[in-house]
């Protein structure tokens, strides 16, 4: 009877293992990331230990973790407290988390979400040389140069890359494709971030969609030393490619250079431009026109003549719209002063109508693509001390 039962419980067991196991490798999202760890989940007003799991989904990550009972007071704290999560994650690897927010519970569930970044490893390095970006939006493997002091290539076999992109088709969700691969000699985790977003926006503009990465992973002689995971705003799938797959690591060899030139306004205004013409591809029509049309005004007040001296008459209500915007926080990249500049421009469209004729005038805007062998290519039209286009 005694050997009856403890065969019972050893089956019950075997039997839960497997059920987590199949969870894991059966769940009805694509390409998760299931991370175990344990530390403290700490707010100003509670401290508690506990074993949790990261979960990586393709568009968001999650913090779930269990008590005994869940109590008023969590529930409570779900509305405007912050907490932080100190631990370790793999058994080993040190993980901290600042600003989660506690987004549901469930019986004895907690569910948290990070807000900014995740650091897993020795955030207190930061000098590396290799770091590697897993793209999101990105299915092709034709990327390889030498930028500056930078080794620029991607890893990825195609069988994989191929699968990622017919996943992400029968999703309807963008997911990791290609890895960017970035070597130099070494240097901060900013340094690396800036070029690898900068390759991202170029090729967001080639592709047709937003490409975008929510993990970086950093190597000091081969070994993984930290990764930070951050979640980018927006991934859609967008227009049709304007550079053909075949011509894509020519395109960012040429451009980056150019790019790294421009004032951080420029920089952010075309990350506007690109993500405003992406979207139009999706929506109702009106939305669509009107975003094609933002991108032309977004290039029109960045790099067409400066505007006539406004009128005094409308002053007042345009000081109270500035100390609006200036008390608004937005997301990283976005060009606040753009958005005044374009709010209160509205008060006055005719000099905007200006400004497009005259930047029409000054490129010589006849012919915005045409098409080669089959496929679309852009022109090498110049905006003023500006050259990004591929020369054809």
């Amino acid at each position: 009877m005694i050997m009856a039962k403890f065969i019972c419980r050893i089956i019950k067991l075997c039997a839960g293992r497997f059920k987590k196991c199949l969870w894991r490798q059966n769940h009805k999202y694509p390409d998760l990331i299931i991370r175990d760890g344990k530390g403290s989940f700490i707010t100003e007003d509670i401290k508690f230990e506990a074993t949790f799991e990261l979960i990586f989904y393709p568009e968001k990550t999650i913090i779930k973790t269990q008590i005994e009972k869940v109590i008023d007071q969590f529930k409570a704290l779900m509305i405007d407290n912050n907490w932080e999560l100190r631990g370790v994650i793999d058994c080993k690897t040190k993980i901290l988390v600042r600003n989660l927010h506690l987004e549901r519970t469930s019986n004895s569930n907690l569910f948290f979400q990070p807000l900014k970044e995740i650091l897993i490893g020795d955030s207190s390095n930061d000098c590396f040389n290799y770091g590697e970006f897993p793209l999101k939006g990105l299915y092709i493997r034709e990327i390889g140069f030498n930028h500056n002091n930078w080794q620029i290539s991607s890893i990825g076999s195609k069988e994989k890359i191929d699968l990622q992109k017919q996943k992400s088709k029968n999703w309807n969700i963008q997911l990791e494709g290609n890895t960017l691969t970035i070597k130099t000699i070494g240097t901060t985790t900013e340094d690396f971030h800036t070029i690898a977003n900068s390759i991202a926006l170029l090729l967001s503009l080639a592709i047709g969609n937003a490409v975008i990465f929510d993990r970086q992973l950093f190597f000091k002689d081969d070994k993984l030393i930290l990764e930070i995971w951050r979640r980018k705003a927006g991934y859609n799938f967008g227009v049709e490619p304007c550079i053909p797959d075949t011509e894509i690591n020519y395109y960012i060899q040429k451009s980056i250079g150019s790019f790294e030139k421009w004032s951080k306004e420029k920089q952010d205004t075309f990350y506007s431009v690109v993500n405003y013409i992406n979207s139009s591809s999706q929506g109702f029509i009106e939305d669509r026109i009107l975003g094609l049309c933002i991108a032309w005004e977004s290039i029109a007040s960045r790099w067409g003549k400066r505007k006539e001296a406004i009128s005094n008459d409308l002053n007042p209500l345009k000081d109270l719209l500035k100390k609006s915007i200036d008390n608004f926080e937005l997301p990283e990249n976005h060009d606040k002063s753009f958005i005044k500049d374009r709010i209160l421009s509205a008060l006055e469209w005719g000099k905007l109508y200006n400004k497009l004729n005259c930047l029409s005038a000054s490129v010589k805007l006849t012919e915005l693509f045409r098409f080669t062998h089959g496929y679309s290519r852009t022109i090498s039209q110049e905006l003023p001390g500006v050259s990004l286009s591929i020369q054809d």
